[in-house]
């Protein structure tokens, strides 16, 4: 149906519906895909990507870029929250955190505290995952800093699980 959609908007020269249309494709292949890879995971107890995945994740790369180029800031900032995760569920991290510091940039522009919480909670959450724990510690203050400020609580707690993870990793105890 999004398919059918993105079909008629190109006909009507519709930029915004062409942008809405390519991110739900590009979100809706890469939530049938994370399904896929939650199954084989709670399967063999490992996440690895199936390289039928791997071509249908490309598939949902190229449908976020396209949303982008067509967005306004607002949706670019989605696009480059969706690209990032979608680049680090692929393992290309230096994609995943280039994107999330777009989207951070979208989000500071929009004046948005939810979304700047959204895009440096993910950047620390990648950098963690990547181990480069320095960089992802100051991801993390920041992340806490705004979780404070919108009284987001779960993200404040995991904040200063990571946080605490971090300085363990340094056996700052």
């Amino acid at each position: 149906m999004y398919t059918k959609y993105l079909e008629i908007c190109e006909r009507l020269d519709d930029a915004d519906g062409q942008a809405l249309a390519h991110n739900f494709i590009g979100c809706a292949i890469q939530e049938k895909e994370n399904l896929k890879l939650e199954l084989v995971k709670s399967e063999s107890g490992k996440n690895p990507v199936p390289e039928s995945s791997v071509a249908e994740y490309e598939r949902a790369l190229y449908h976020h870029k396209k949303a982008a180029e067509k967005s306004g800031i607002e949706g670019r900032f989605i696009c480059y929250t969706n690209l990032g995760l979608l680049c680090s569920t692929l393992s290309m991290w230096a994609k995943a955190a280039k994107n999330h510091k777009k989207a951070l940039r979208c989000a500071t522009v929009l004046e948005n505290p939810r979304g700047q919480c959204a895009a440096v909670g993910n950047l620390g959450f990648l950098l963690y995952k990547r181990k480069k724990y320095e960089a992802a510690k100051a991801c993390m203050i920041r992340y806490l800093q705004i979780c404070r400020v919108i009284n987001f609580m779960p993200g404040i707690a995991r904040a200063h699980f990571y946080l605490g993870d971090i300085e363990a990793q340094f056996k700052r105890y």
